[in-house]
């Protein structure tokens, strides 16, 4: 089966997900180029996609945003992606504000991920309820949901994401 024949079965399944009722997490997995984020399946296992944003534009073609007069775009290597965080930070914003999701889990490069929490709102700010470093983007699905069932189980509920390690990770002794 190609990617293009898992893709448009992936768009046929039809399962109930956490994210119509406005209860469930998001897991935005992200790079600089593309974002998906994810849902947690109710009564089945697995997660669904619920959006994507891609910005065509990041990948590396061998040039760079800079314009050639620039000092800098001599020591430029590639596209900065302000196009995604531009797309995928206010969809965000606004799912967290019309009350589509409880929480969500950012999981990116080093990178990219301080970029985005950087450009997070304010108010959606404590909606952050883990984090996650790596570019899990091409990861095959059955190992991704591994590792988003892995975070999930990680980060107790209800304790923000820059919280002190001691309340996110508790020692035995004081759960």
């Amino acid at each position: 089966m190609t990617a293009a024949e898992r893709k448009a079965q992936e768009q046929r399944r039809d399962v109930e997900s956490p994210a119509d009722a406005g209860t469930g997490r998001w897991f935005v997995v992200a790079n600089a180029a593309r974002a998906r984020a994810y849902v947690q399946r109710i009564g089945s296992p697995g997660y669904d996609q619920v959006r994507d944003w891609e910005d065509e534009n990041a990948r590396f073609s061998g040039g760079t945003d800079r314009p050639p007069h620039d000092p800098a775009a001599a020591e430029a290597t590639a596209h900065t992606p302000r196009d995604l965080l531009e797309m995928l930070v206010p969809d965000l914003a606004q799912a967290v504000r019309a009350g589509e999701l409880r929480g969500f889990y950012l999981l990116a490069p080093t990178g990219f991920l301080h970029e985005l929490k950087a450009a997070l709102p304010n108010d959606i700010r404590p909606k952050l309820v883990g984090e996650a470093t790596g570019d899990l983007t091409q990861l095959p699905r059955d190992e991704l949901f591994t590792r988003l069932d892995t975070l999930r189980r990680q980060v107790p509920e209800g304790v923000p994401a820059d919280a002190p390690a001691a309340l996110r990770h508790p020692s035995p002794e004081r759960a």
